[in-house]
């Protein structure tokens, strides 16, 4: 049983959705369902026989970007994000979001393409961005980068916080 929240939709309906399978986070194949409650949330698939990486999508829908996870570090009063993909489908763009402790809501503050102009690769893509409006003396900063396919659905990477400090890392927190 695989639980979900609404947030993590990504505009994909709720009793759509089924079980996706990788071994090796680069190719996944659709494994279907046994059962799935919208109400509590959640999708069931019995009769598992190995290890593997999970996730729910539509049929027919592979996840766009895998391996997508959020880090960097803050350096020269800025912030510095590095993201890698291990493969791409029909990727458009990631937009960068940023929301400080006091904030409500996150707000866009940049955009960076695909590194591959037809959207795919099955291989590892690195990315960077310098967040040089950035403030240190706001408390902790909370970064997400929203990756949109190129029919223009997207997906969130894992939610990063950081506390400015001279050379501080800053490490994702749990996947939304």
């Amino acid at each position: 049983r695989l639980q979900y929240l609404d947030a993590e939709l990504n505009a994909l309906t709720e009793n759509s959705l089924v079980f996706w399978k990788s071994s090796n986070t680069t190719s996944w194949s659709q494994q279907g369902f046994n059962s799935r409650n919208s109400t509590a949330n959640y999708v069931e698939l019995s009769v598992i026989n190995d290890f593997s990486r999970w996730t729910l999508s539509s049929p027919g829908n592979p996840l766009p970007v895998t391996g997508l996870v959020l880090s960097g570090r803050w350096k020269n009063n800025a912030s510095y994000l590095s993201w890698t993909t291990l493969a791409e489908y029909n990727n458009d763009y990631f937009e960068v979001e940023r929301k400080y402790t006091n904030e409500n809501d996150f707000i866009p503050v940049s955009r960076k393409n695909s590194a591959h102009p037809d959207g795919n690769s099955q291989t590892p893509t690195a990315y960077n961005w310098i967040d040089p409006t950035a403030v240190s003396n706001r408390g902790t900063i909370q970064y997400l980068l929203k990756q949109f396919d190129r029919n223009g659905q997207y997906k969130y990477s894992n939610m990063m916080n950081h506390h400015c400090k001279k050379y501080n890392y800053f490490l994702p927190s749990p996947f939304l």
